[in-house]
């Protein structure tokens, strides 16, 4: 017996080569879009299944290095104007549920009670943008300050099902409060390297769930061991944060390991540099033919 893994990377092709029989068996989150799910069950001899539980998050990161988004009132607004129940239905059927962390909250330590929420406000989006100097141009429906237009990039990784249609939602969105963005796809790892040059204003990012997180989630925010540029932003305003972070190496007391993470996510949410979007369910769709359930 024997497993044969076949590389492909656009979904279309994923989901008809399952049909045609050239592969057996799609499993995994991000490898089809919701709708390529329900179409492949469609499907004479497909069946397929969903996790019952949410395995990872989708998050949306703001490059703070950048002149406007390192206002936390511009990053702030960014998370009020985006409406996570519509861009649930739009991109996934209903089938994510909107999330308030970037980790599911069955992730060990990670069932915190945040001080704040960013529940979908536009009219507090156009406020902190107004406070920051950002103007809405009426004749472009854009925001302008000092003679620049408030725009900018969306980066998301093409071999990833259902970010494109995101990137499109998330776009549409922010453009309500004068936010131009432009959905910028690329190839998974030409996506890494921009984000590792830090070329990029916002970007599409999913966690990496149990066992890895949160600690490795928490861990990529240090700032003085950079590995990926968009998280070692996340807890850059903190003074103590790299302090905190190592600490969790030597820890074995529950409560004190909770009470970090308690600070650390608190904090990530403050800041609004890794903004949650919704909560990504696994997924397989399989020949029943060769494989039985």
């Amino acid at each position: 017996d024997e497993v044969i893994v076949k590389y492909i990377p656009d979904s279309t092709s994923r989901l008809q080569a399952l049909q045609t029989g050239e592969i057996d068996m799609i499993y995994g989150g991000t490898l089809l879009s919701y709708g390529e799910y329900d179409q492949a069950l469609a499907m004479d001899g497909i069946d397929g299944q969903m996790a019952e539980k949410d395995t990872r998050v989708q998050v949306i990161t703001t490059n703070a290095t950048s002149p406007y988004l390192s206002d936390i009132r511009v990053r702030q607004a960014i998370a009020y104007a985006i409406d996570k129940e519509e861009m649930s239905v739009a991109i996934s059927n209903g089938y994510e549920p909107p999330a308030d962390i970037p980790a599911t909250r069955d992730t060990p330590y990670a069932d915190v009670e945040l001080e704040t929420t960013y529940d979908y406000d536009r009219d507090m989006a156009n406020q902190l943008l107004d406070e920051a100097g950002w103007v809405m141009n009426e004749s472009t429906g854009i925001r302008e300050k000092d003679g620049v237009k408030l725009s900018g990039n969306l980066l998301y990784a093409t071999d990833q099902a259902s970010l494109g249609d995101l990137s499109s939602v998330l776009a549409a969105q922010l453009k309500e409060v004068g936010f131009e963005i432009t959905p910028v796809g690329k190839e998974q790892m030409v996506y890494f390297q921009d984000i590792s040059n830090g070329d990029f204003d916002l970007a599409i990012a999913i966690t990496n769930a149990i066992p890895s997180d949160p600690y490795l989630l928490i861990s990529r925010c240090l700032t003085n061991t950079v590995i990926d540029n968009y998280l070692a932003q996340g807890l850059a305003g903190m003074e103590n944060a790299d302090e905190l972070i190592n600490s969790l190496n030597a820890m074995t007391n529950e409560d004190e390991i909770q009470s970090v993470y308690n600070t650390l996510l608190q904090e990530l949410h403050d800041e609004a540099t890794i903004i949650p979007l919704t909560r990504v369910k696994g997924m397989v769709a399989y020949d029943t033919n060769v494989i039985s359930s």
